[in-house]
């Protein structure tokens, strides 16, 4: 009797198996805490319902040997037959063996199901970690188009301004070079800058001419120098002559040399060369230089060619030279220019000499 008792508690003893488990859910956090820790319960309890049980059928064992024990100490009649040792106690044994084996089946199953549950809970968990790291880069893409997109604007904002305002400047510096009988505000309100640009502009055109002249001035009397040390060969051999024209080389030496009270002989007008570059700046052959540097305006190329002050219309780039009338003739070693034009193949100038 105390065999079957033993197995009956031990039985009573073994954990009820688990409700099945409705479909995984979404749990909080807080849930998942409070199912780890009845998880980490339920195991501590499984295996302290594994000890008693190991205790139970080592008390149980040792109730059977001591029962043994007594049955050796009584006395047996002979024709009394033993009882059989394969009777209900391995009927017993056999049913709880097979309910422990079905207990420790069911634990195994309910901790695979419970690990299977956190392992849902687990990729559920990291897809929505995915989601939220997915959701902060777009929102931060977001933002920087939306920084860029206001960065694009306001540089548009500030051409627009800047654009507006050298309209106005425009505007205003028109209106300032307008008639003082125009009726304009801005002519009206700033009178000095208008006088003081006009006097800038009297002053540079009184350094201008001034330049023109000076040059003129160096020009005449490079020339003047020219022609008296052409000439000094010629007046110190008819100083030297005899009065009468005996020879014929000393009527060659009177007769070469200019006759005091004639007309100067004509070589024709001084004229000059002019081309522009693509950079705005201006080159000319004159009768004093063919010009081979490059100067910023044509007043002073035209000066320094020996043609200052010189008319005719201003070369355009890429159209090759344009013609200049210097308003003088031409004197004794001067260039004479080229009737077309010497930029595009039209020839070359020519030095005047005294025999022409």
């Amino acid at each position: 009797m105390k065999p079957l008792i033993s197995v009956l508690m031990v039985l009573l003893a073994l954990p009820c198996p688990l409700l099945a488990q409705a479909a995984p859910r979404q749990l909080s956090e807080e849930q998942l805490a409070t199912l780890r820790r009845n998880m980490e319960k339920g195991k501590a309890l499984s295996a302290q319902a594994q000890q008693a049980a190991a205790r139970r059928q080592e008390e149980a064992r040792i109730a059977r040997a001591q029962d043994a024990l007594a049955y050796d100490d009584e006395d047996w009649e002979d024709d009394e037959p033993l009882p059989s040792s394969g009777g209900g106690f391995a009927d017993v044994l056999g049913a709880f063996t097979s309910t422990l084996s079905s207990e420790m089946a069911k634990k195994q199953q309910q901790d695979a199901q419970q690990q299977q549950f956190l392992d849902t809970v687990r990729r559920q968990a990291e897809a929505v970690d995915r989601q939220r790291q997915r959701d902060q880069e777009r929102q931060r893409l977001a933002a920087e188009r939306a920084q860029q997109e206001r960065q694009a604007q306001q540089q548009q904002q500030a051409r627009q301004a800047a654009q507006r305002q050298a309209a106005a400047g425009d505007v205003g510096t028109a209106a300032t070079a307008a008639p003082a009988g125009s009726g304009s505000t801005a002519v009206n309100a700033a009178p000095g800058q208008l006088q003081a640009a006009q006097a800038r502009e009297a002053a540079l055109r009184a350094n201008v001419a001034a330049e023109r002249k000076r040059l003129a001035d160096e020009r005449e009397r490079a020339a003047a120098a020219d022609r008296e040390q052409v000439m000094r060969p010629f007046v110190e051999a008819s100083r030297r002559q005899p009065a009468s024209p005996g020879t014929s080389a000393g009527t060659a030496m009177v007769s070469s040399a200019p006759k005091a009270g004639s007309a100067p002989v004509d070589h024709g007008p001084a004229k000059a060369w002019c081309q522009a570059s693509n950079a705005g700046t201006y080159q000319c052959m004159g009768p004093l230089q063919n010009l081979l540097s490059w100067y910023p305006s044509l007043d002073v190329a035209l000066s320094q060619a020996g043609c200052p002050g010189g008319e005719g219309y201003a070369p355009t780039q890429g159209h090759g030279g344009s013609s200049f009338n210097c308003g003088r003739p031409l004197k004794v070693n001067d260039y004479r220019m080229p009737t077309y034009d010497p930029y595009r193949g039209g020839g070359k100038p020519v030095r005047v000499t005294a025999g022409e």
